[in-house]
């Protein structure tokens, strides 16, 4: 297994809420270690939005690291995210 960490956020609907969904999505492919505390922060670059709910994961897995990636990028589309660019909602 290797060890991963994943930084994570949501700043839309219920932003907990969002998170826990996405960890339980997580679990179908790595193993959670630890999760940090989560943290409010106001966006930056793009600071007409609401503010983020942050946090970080440290996980075990098998993926490689692409695999990983693609994987958590369609955590992100079944979680209703909208690829409209870095840093956005």
């Amino acid at each position: 297994m290797t060890e991963a960490y994943i930084a994570f956020g949501s700043n839309i609907e219920d932003r907990e809420e969002n998170i826990n969904k996405a960890l339980e999505i997580l679990k179908q492919k790595t193993k959670i270690a630890k999760t940090s505390s989560l943290y409010e922060t106001k966006p930056m670059y793009l600071e007409n939005q609401k503010w983020f709910l942050n946090g970080a994961a440290k996980v075990d897995t098998e993926l490689k690291p692409k695999e990983l990636l693609d994987f958590l990028k369609s955590t992100e589309k079944k979680m209703g995210r909208k690829d409209i660019g870095r840093n956005g909602p």
